[in-house]
């Protein structure tokens, strides 16, 4: 044991900044003696003859030294990570949040949590690489390549772990989908430098679900919908029944409003509309306003119909998620344009039912089930190269992928917060915070009981992996409550059944150069496309002037973009 480590422990008992002139003498006596014992015992051992052959005695590892330490020691202080997370707008969870201390506690660790905005998550983290001070834990951006261009850089390799055995339970669920290690690893040095989120589910992107309740008041029903004319009446009559006014809207800008509302006709592409469409039948990447240029005019065409009879809202483009959503619950907006649940509709839940697939131009559009990962919207877990905690947060996110770890972030604590109950659907019953078990009869809650959010419970931006459970939202169904348990997987099954999907797309594996390319052309691309589209759909731009924007494509090198995606693929 060193001088230093002596006055470091001396420090912890007293902090040296605040102690009178005389306790700092005393400390210095105190100190020196500790050394001198110290120094003897070191003499006394080494003239004990209990080095090695040729003199020198062996270093212990971390281990054995920690196990031949003396039972007085004063025990390690957990190490104290810096994480940085980003959040929905809304959402409220520090250090001392309940889950972010049980993580903590179960895996030795305590957790400084700085909190950014989502929207403004790649404007920090930029600041963050310029200024060299990159947070020890984060999410990367919302895509899923830019973490690679700056894993060797940056980020810890996660592959000498996997190869040591200290990472059992991310590696089983990279046995269970071996393509997530093809989206991950860097394709500079064959690295893998983040931890993914885990979709541990099949899921069916994209739904539209009418307010059934609403829509049978004026004598139809969702299951009549069977093609663009019927889909038109049915809106119609939803506006007639909402007081003429909108009956939808979006969110999170072009992207999102282009995936989402374009389901029907098969256009979009992946990562929310960002990338090219993987056609499944030709097994590459095309884009869909130029590889199918009449279907993208009859979603065009549609979508400025829905403008002009005012069943879309004005702000559709620019609508804020707590906004949205307060409209679906309210039941403002009886159409949900959005992902395999209707959650958002609070009361209105159960009304909400599935529009299924149709034929559009001929034959049914499909869109890809989703892959088992998600590294684009939510990016994934990285860690600094520069920490001093390594080996410590390592150990933390993998326990993020035990069982333990995911009914903690879903559940809370077994025992505390919730019980096994195999007669529910889920097989899982909420009793320590705010849930269908806890209310009364009236519906009210106990004063004074916490609901989940305070806990820090079920927060994606948390997640190493999303269960079942929570993604098709079964906990929220009792004893006898099967059909609502089911409600989504019902729909996602009868989608697939009609024939409206098709496989996950493949990953897409850029080099640095084939990245800033691909950004490059992409932007340009989406610029067009969304300032065009949305003056069609506005009627800011006659479609007289279609076949002139269609031209405009040739500019923008479209094909090389696209073919950038097909040579990138992971076969």
């Amino acid at each position: 044991m060193s001088l230093s480590l002596v006055c470091v422990s001396v420090h912890r008992l007293l902090p040296w900044y605040n102690t009178p002139k005389e306790v700092k003498q005393q400390m210095k006596k105190t100190a020196l003696t500790a050394l001198a014992v110290l120094l003897s015992a070191s003499a006394l051992a080494a003239c004990s003859g209990k080095g090695n052959q040729a003199g020198e005695t062996k270093s212990p590892s971390p281990s054995s030294a920690q196990s031949a330490a003396p039972a007085s020691q004063k025990p390690k202080d957990p190490p104290t990570v810096e994480l940085t997370l980003p959040i929905d707008a809304g959402a409220t969870i520090n250090s001392d949040t309940w889950y972010i201390k049980e993580w903590g506690s179960k895996t030795g660790v305590n957790f400084n949590l700085t909190t950014v905005p989502r929207d403004s998550q790649k404007e920090k983290l930029n600041l963050a690489i310029a200024s060299n001070e990159f947070p020890e834990l984060t999410r990367f951006f919302s895509d899923d390549t830019t973490y690679k261009k700056y894993g060797s850089k940056l980020f810890v390799a996660l592959d000498p772990y996997l190869a040591g055995g200290k990472l059992p339970n991310l590696q089983a669920y990279l046995k269970k989908y071996p393509d997530i290690e093809k989206a991950m690893r860097s394709t500079e040095d064959g690295k893998l430098y983040g931890f993914p989120m885990i979709q541990d589910f099949e899921w069916v992107s994209r739904v539209w679900w009418f307010n059934n309740d609403v829509l049978k008041k004026a004598g139809m029903d969702v299951g009549q919908i069977k093609s663009l004319d019927d889909l038109k009446k049915a809106m119609l009559a939803l506006q007639k029944e909402n007081g003429g006014k909108p009956i939808t809207s979006s969110r999170l800008g072009w992207s999102y409003y282009f995936w989402t509302s374009s389901t029907p006709f098969g256009i979009a592409g992946e990562n929310n509309g960002k990338d090219p469409r993987y056609n499944a039948e030709a097994k590459k990447f095309e884009y869909g306003p130029t590889a199918s240029p009449q279907r993208f005019k009859m979603w065009v065409e549609f979508e400025r119909w829905m403008y002009e009879n005012k069943l879309l809202s004005p702000d559709f483009i620019t609508m804020k998620d707590n906004d949205l959503f307060t409209g679906y619950a309210s039941g403002a907006f009886p159409l949900i344009r959005e992902q395999n649940t209707a959650g958002t509709a609070g009361p209105n839940e159960p009304a909400m039912e599935a529009m299924l697939p149709f034929a559009v131009d001929g034959k049914i559009q499909t869109q890809p089930l989703a892959p088992h990962y998600n590294i684009s919207f939510r990016g994934p877990w990285v860690i600094s190269n520069k920490s001093k905690h390594i080996d410590d947060i390592v150990k933390a996110l993998d326990w993020m992928y035990s069982v333990e770890g995911v009914q903690t972030l879903f559940l809370g604590k077994e025992g505390e917060h919730w019980v096994k109950d195999p007669k529910t659907p889920s097989g899982f019953k909420i009793t320590g915070y705010q849930s269908l078990w806890t209310a009364g009869a009236d519906g009210k809650q106990p004063a004074g009981l916490k609901t989940g959010s305070e806990l820090g419970l079920s927060s994606w931006w948390l997640a190493g992996v999303i269960p079942e459970f929570n993604r098709y939202n079964t906990i929220s169904a009792k004893e006898g409550e099967d059909a609502k348990a089911k409600k989504y997987l019902v729909s996602r099954d009868a989608i697939i059944k009609t024939g409206g999907t098709n496989e996950a797309p493949p990953a897409v594996s850029f080099d640095t150069e084939g990245l800033k390319r691909a950004t490059e052309l992409s932007n340009q691309i989406e610029t067009y496309t969304s300032e065009n589209a949305l003056k069609f759909i506005l009627g800011q731009k006659p479609m007289s002037d279609w076949d002139s924007f269609l031209a405009g494509y040739k500019n923008l090198k479209v094909d090389e973009w696209v073919k950038l995606y097909n040579d990138f693929m992971v076969k």
